[in-house]
């Protein structure tokens, strides 16, 4: 396989990363190219929400014969195999000893039943099909596939046909020698087509593993391994089939660190299930996503979640400045140590598994002029069910310890969902329930379509770098943190959260919240903005959060210039709607950010469209609160899911000058299936408040619990969440 990197100019803040996925399009490659204009990011942002996100992808070549089923029965060598014997038709194979040497290039015609092994031996620049009809290998020794030499392998599962492989539980190896250690071993190109099944156990070590490249563009393919399940070291390329993958390991990984064209993943189509004790798939370099449907279940799921600091009653989720609370009663909500329910229609239990939305019922944003509807596909969400008990293959109860097994390249106790450095989501339906984060980029990770839930036992998306969402529909029905990035950029998608701490965090430096579980701290790479601090820019899209923690969080600045914002944030005074470490800023947009008034703040002076501040007074969760102008148009309307005493609302149109009332209760007709509306006639509703703003973001209540914009020395301490220094102590 020829590979190609190709390096993308991203400017997250203006533009609509597109994917051009054809798959397995015969003679074509496939990469994720392009840009195209983002219409919900028409106001102007400010200098510090300017930043380009450079991302690297991969162009991925599925050649004709890659994709070529067929077969010249006319010149095919014939094998059937019966126990440790073969009746072979044809020359270029031989049978000693139950093994199974093929030693020329050509086409194999292989069927019965083989107790030995099959031994691939040609020169480097042969190509060898190998075309299983019924075929059913068990090693007594070994793998039951050693591919040991040549330039390219074609695995062909005949149409109607049930194929299995199976290795030795113990291998002998000669002195000094960890390989071969997969029950499909192959040291040249690998690529497995064709219509037919394939059940490979791996009772040694790994599943599927080649040295080289590994690509499969077809079949009924359900692999069962000790360690990793489907393992191509330069790299893993799949535009079609049914997989299924246990694994005591991870389900797919590419695993080469020495050559940074290497060691990346791409899934350009099939249906897979893959459920693993390690991450469900692990890149090192790129891991770009456009399958049919992906469902992932990593480390037994989010209800596997490593404890985490903050999740006790001793310690306060906390947040930016003057967040040094002296008493067990501020940043411990009772709720805590359990999710809260996912935003939108009738919050459903967050603990359920959603399905893939259908775009015109619940999971519908907002009217397509207040924001972006998410994608108009509506693909199958059925998906195969994921195997139940033990990852490992049934004997490996018995096996001795694999004093050769190769673990994993980078964290050993890894359990995430998709880890790579950089992560790229193009399409596709995408279920991931994971212990540790659902998606991982050690680098930047990006959105740009498909459908995604996603329940996970830390964070819902985290990129060490830039976390840009430009597209799909994202749901987080369980998280500790939703989405967390060094930088976070926000320019369109439909994107709805559950978080029982913050929902959104662009943070620098160490992740405190990761610390002392079992799978270690989320680090951060130095912020690309020009100001050299954490940024948090939405210009599009829809965004709803459900936060026990802070709504919208960032180290630095936070800036809104489009799209819409809904928070319902948190009930305990020691965390806020809104948190920043420099400004907020809003110049486009709408924004209706609920919760606690302790730590309370609006958006800054140098914003230019108008916000206000303003006490609701004590309401429940799910109680309408409704904007109107002076003439009783309905500039925004939602309903929180959480109990609420405050508010932030801004929308286009609001000026110094202008006189606005804030009701709660009633309903409101035009409300979409999340409960918002931005125009319409309110019903039934009590006013509230009423101003007139005499300044641009209108201030109406003062935080009882010091700024947020406190300076200082980051504090993690005991009931000091994420503290950073200098704001106001809490009284009482």
């Amino acid at each position: 396989m020829k590979h190609t990197n190709k390096f993308l100019a991203l400017l997250c803040a203006t533009a609509l990363f597109a994917a051009s996925l054809e798959g397995c399009a015969a003679g074509t490659s496939t990469s994720i190219t392009g840009s195209a204009a983002n219409s919900a990011a028409t106001a102007s942002a400010s200098s510090s929400a300017t930043s380009a996100t450079a991302l690297s992808a991969v162009a991925v070549e599925y050649t004709d014969r890659d994709k070529d089923t067929t077969w010249d029965a006319a010149s095919a060598v014939t094998i059937s195999c019966s126990g440790t014997d073969a009746t072979i038709t044809g020359g270029g194979a031989t049978l000693q000893n139950g093994v199974l040497t093929i030693t020329a290039a050509g086409s194999y015609l292989l069927s019965g039943s083989l107790d030995g092994q099959i031994l691939v031996n040609v020169a480097d620049t042969d190509k060898v099909q190998l075309v299983f009809n019924n075929l059913a290998v068990t090693s007594p020794d070994g793998p039951a596939l050693y591919i040991q030499a040549g330039d390219k392998i074609f695995v062909t599962l005949a149409e109607g046909s049930q194929n299995s492989l199976a290795d030795s539980i113990t291998y002998t190896l000669a002195e000094g020698q960890d390989e071969p250690n997969a029950c499909l071993y192959s040291k040249a190109d690998l690529t497995i087509n064709g219509t037919g099944s394939l059940d490979v156990t791996g009772n040694k070590n790994h599943g599927i593993f080649s040295k080289d490249d590994l690509k499969i563009t077809g079949g009924e393919i359900t692999v069962n391994a000790l360690n990793d399940g489907i393992k191509g070291k330069d790299c893993v390329a799949i535009c079609a089939g049914t997989i299924t993958v246990v694994a005591g390991g991870d389900g797919i990984q590419a695993s080469n660190t020495e050559d940074a064209t290497l060691g990346w993943v791409s899934i350009d189509g099939g249906r897979l299930t893959i459920t693993a004790d390690g991450d469900g798939i692990q890149a090192e370099t790129v891991l770009q996503l456009n399958p049919e449907t992906l469902a992932i279940t990593a480390g037994g799921g989010n209800a596997n979640a490593a404890a985490k600091a903050g999740s006790t009653e001793t310690m306060g989720h906390g947040g930016m400045g003057g967040r040094q609370p002296g008493n067990a009663a501020v940043g411990t909500d009772s709720a805590n140590t359990t999710a809260p329910a996912l935003p939108g229609s009738g919050n459903p239990d967050a603990s359920t598994d959603a399905t893939p939305p259908d775009g015109s019922t619940e999971a519908a944003p907002p009217d397509g002029s207040a924001g972006a509807t998410p994608p108009d596909e509506n693909p199958d969400a059925a998906l195969a069910s994921t195997a139940s008990g033990s990852n490992a293959p049934a004997t490996a109860a018995t096996t001795e310890t694999n004093e050769t097994n190769e673990t994993n390249t980078t964290d050993e106790n890894s359990a995430k969902g998709l880890k790579s450095t950089t992560l790229l989501v193009a399409g596709g339906t995408i279920t991931v329930d994971a212990a540790d984060d659902a998606l991982h980029a050690n680098g930047n990770a990006t959105i740009a379509g498909g459908y995604l839930t996603l329940a996970s036992g830390d964070d819902g998306i985290h990129a060490d770098s830039t976390l840009c969402i430009a597209g799909g529909n994202v749901e987080i029905t369980t998280s500790y943190e939703g989405l967390e990035g060094s930088d976070i950029e926000i320019t369109g998608g439909y994107i709805a959260l559950a978080a029982t701490d913050d929902g959104l965090n662009a943070a620098g430096g160490n992740d405190s919240s990761g610390f002392g579980g079992m799978f270690g701290q989320d680090n951060f790479t130095d912020s690309s903005s020009l100001s050299g601090e954490s940024q948090l820019n939405i210009s599009g899209g829809t965004l709803i959060v459900n936060a026990q923690g802070d709504g919208l969080d960032s180290n630095g600045a936070i800036t809104v210039s489009g799209g819409v914002v809904l928070v319902s944030g948190p009930t305990n005074d020691g965390n806020g709607a809104i948190d920043t470490g420099t400004a907020a800023t809003i110049t486009g947009g709408i924004v209706v950010a609920a919760g606690a008034s302790g730590m309370a703040v609006n958006f800054d002076s140098s914003s230019t469209q108008g916000s206000w501040l303003a006490s609701t007074g004590s309401q429940t969760g799910g109680t309408t609160l409704t904007l109107a102008d002076e003439t009783g148009n309905i500039l925004a309307s939602w309903a929180p899911a959480k109990a609420y005493s405050c508010v932030v609302v801004s929308c286009p149109g609001m000026v110094a000058g202008g006189s606005y009332t804030l009701s709660c209760g009633g309903t409101v007709a035009q409300a979409d299936s999340d409960g918002f509306a931005a125009n319409g006639a309110l019903a039934s509703g009590t006013q509230v408040a009423a101003t007139t703003l005499t300044t641009l973001t209108q201030s109406d209540i003062t935080a009882t619990m010091g700024s947020s914009k406190g300076g200082g020395g980051a504090g993690a301490g005991i009931n000091g969440g994420k503290g950073m220094g200098n704001g106001a102590a809490p009284t009482g």
